[in-house]
C-alpha cells in the first residue's frame, strides 16, 4: 500500500533537476504588504525586490543541492521560500546547503544593490525604491537569517555544529539558544526605537519556546507514539505494560492527555466494550476524548449511528493521528464502514477523498482488505486518480480478487500513474507478478 497525499496543483516549473512551485498564497501576502507603500512604484518596485531577492536565495539551496548529487525543489509561499532536497555524507555538507541561500543574495543581489545605491543616489522613484527594498530583502533579511533562530538559516546551521559536541542534545540546546537570542534582539529592537523590528523578534521567541517544549517533550512523544503502533499491531501485554509505565512518569503536559487516552484505546483493541466505557468516565478532569475516541468507543459497543456520526466529526476538524487504525478496526467489526463512507461522502467535508484515502489506508494496514475496497472505489467514483486507482488495486489484490487488482490497475496507469520503481517493490502487489499481464501493465509507467 503505498503512501497517501494530495497532488500539489499550484503552478511549477522544471528546470533540470530544480522545480519551481509558485503558492497564490505568496503573491497575496508579497502584493498585500506592497500596497502598504501607498504608491504604485513603491508597490511594483517591492514586489520586483522581494520576489527576486526570496527566488535568488532559494536558488543558492537548490543549486547547493543539485552539487551535492540531489534534484531540489523550490516552494514559493506567503512571504518566504522553502527548498528541500536530499544530502547525505558529512555535517559540513548540511551546513553548506544552509549557508548558500543568504550568502548568494548577499553576493548576487544584496551588496551590488548597496553599492549601486550609494555610487549612485538614483533619483526618487521606482529604480530608488527597487535598490532600497533590494538591499532591504537580500542584505538586510540574509544577515538576520544567519542568526541562530528557530525556522531560520542560521538556526539550522547552529543546530548541525551544536549536534558535534553535544549530540542528541543539540535538539534541545539549539532552540534554546533561538530563545535567548531572539529575545536579546527584541530588547535592542525597543531600546532602538523599532516596534515592529521587536514584534518580530518576539514572534521567534514564541517559535523558539514552543520548540524548546516540543524537543524536550519528544522522547515521550515517541514512546506514545510506539506504544500505539504496539496496539495496532495487537501486542497487547507489551501495550500495557509501557502504558504503564509511561503514565507512571513525570510527562510534559503536551503528553499527558494522550498519554491518559491509552486504556481506552486498548480497550477499543480487544473490543472490551466495559473497559472502553470504563476508561472513557475515568479520564482525568481536563482531558477530552477526541471524538475518534468516542467513535470507536461507540462502534465497539455496537452504537452504529453514533459511530458514524462521530467519525465524521473527526475527520471534519481533527488531524490524523495512530489511533484511526483502531477506529477504522472497530468501525469495520462493526459492520458500518459503508455507513460511514457514504456519510463522509455527503458530509461537505473540505477534502473529503483525504478523508476516504485515510479511511481506505487504515483499513488496509488493518487486514480489513474487502471494506478497504468499499471505500477506495468510492473513492473513485468521486474523484478518480491513478493513485486511488493504484490504492484500489492494493487492496483488492491483498483480497484475492487478482481481476479486480488487475483493472484497478490498468486504471491507474490510464490515469496518470507513472511510479514503476514503487509498484514493482510493494508486497501487496507480489502475486501479481507471476501474471502474464503484469509486464504489460508495468510497462505502461514509464521507465
Amino acid at each position: 500500500m503505498p503512501g497517501r497525499g494530495a497532488a500539489n496543483t499550484a503552478p511549477h516549473v522544471r528546470v533540470g533537476p530544480i522545480s519551481v512551485t509558485l503558492e497564490p498564497s505568496f503573491l497575496l501576502v508579497t502584493a498585500a504588504i506592497g500596497l502598504l507603500s501607498g504608491t504604485v512604484e513603491g508597490f511594483l518596485a517591492w514586489i520586483v525586490a522581494v520576489s527576486v531577492s526570496i527566488l535568488v536565495h532559494e536558488l543558492g539551496h537548490a543549486v547547493t543541492f543539485v552539487a551535492m548529487g540531489s534534484s531540489a525543489d523550490i516552494r514559493l509561499y506567503a512571504l518566504g521560500g522553502l527548498t528541500s532536497g536530499r544530502v547525505v555524507g558529512p555535517r559540513w555538507r548540511r551546513v553548506a546547503v544552509f549557508l548558500a541561500g543568504p550568502v548568494t543574495g548577499i553576493v548576487l543581489l544584496g551588496v551590488p544593490a548597496w553599492l549601486i545605491k550609494d555610487a549612485v543616489t538614483p533619483p526618487p522613484g521606482f529604480t530608488e525604491l527597487l535598490l532600497t527594498y533590494t538591499v532591504w530583502a537580500s542584505l538586510g533579511w540574509s544577515l538576520v537569517n544567519l542568526l541562530p533562530l528557530q525556522h531560520l538559516d542560521g538556526g539550522q546551521i547552529a543546530r548541525s555544529l551544536l549536534e558535534v559536541p553535544l549530540g542528541d542534545r543539540a535538539k534541545v540546546v539549539a532552540p534554546v539558544l533561538s530563545l535567548v537570542t531572539a529575545g536579546i534582539c527584541a530588547v535592542v529592537a525597543f531600546s532602538l526605537g523599532q516596534p515592529f523590528l521587536a514584534l518580530y523578534a518576539l514572534f521567534f521567541v514564541a517559535l523558539s519556546w514552543s520548540a524548546v517544549t516540543d524537543a524536550t517533550a519528544a522522547p515521550a512523544k515517541q514512546e506514545l507514539y510506539e506504544i500505539h503502533r504496539a496496539i495496532d499491531d495487537g501486542r497487547l501485554p507489551e501495550t500495557t505494560a509501557r502504558a504503564d509505565r509511561l503514565t507512571s512518569t513525570r510527562l510534559p503536559h503536551a503528553v499527558i492527555r494522550d498519554a491518559a487516552k491509552l486504556p481506552a484505546w486498548i480497550a477499543v483493541r480487544r473490543g472490551d466494550r466495559a473497559a472502553a466505557d470504563a476508561a472513557l468516565a475515568g479520564l482525568p478532569p481536563g482531558v477530552t476524548p477526541s471524538a475518534y475516541l468516542r467513535a470507536a468507543v461507540a462502534a465497539v459497543a455496537g452504537r452504529r449511528e453514533e459511530a458514524i456520526d462521530l467519525a465524521v466529526a473527526g475527520y471534519r476538524t481533527e488531524p490524523p493521528w495512530p489511533p484511526n487504525r483502531q477506529l477504522a478496526r472497530a468501525v469495520a467489526d462493526a459492520g458500518a464502514v459503508p455507513g460511514l463512507v457514504t456519510a463522509l461522502a455527503d458530509a461537505g467535508l473540505a477534502d473529503r477523498i483525504a478523508a476516504l484515502d485515510d479511511l481506505q489506508g487504515d483499513l488496509h494496514y488493518e487486514g480489513r482488505y474487502s471494506d478497504a475496497l468499499i471505500v477506495g472505489r468510492r473513492a473513485m467514483e468521486l474523484e478518480p486518480s491513478g493513485r486511488l486507482s493504484y490504492n484500489v488495486a492494493c487492496s483488492a489484490a491483498r483480497s484475492g480478487d487478482r481481476e479486480g487488482a488487475i483493472d484497478a490497475l490498468r486504471r491507474a496507469v490510464a490515469l496518470g500513474y507513472t511510479n514503476r520503481s514503487e509498484a514493482m517493490a510493494d508486497a501487496d502487489l507480489a502475486d501479481l507478478q507471476s501474471d502474464a499481464r503484469w509486464g504489460e501493465i508495468v510497462a505502461g509507467m514509464g521507465p
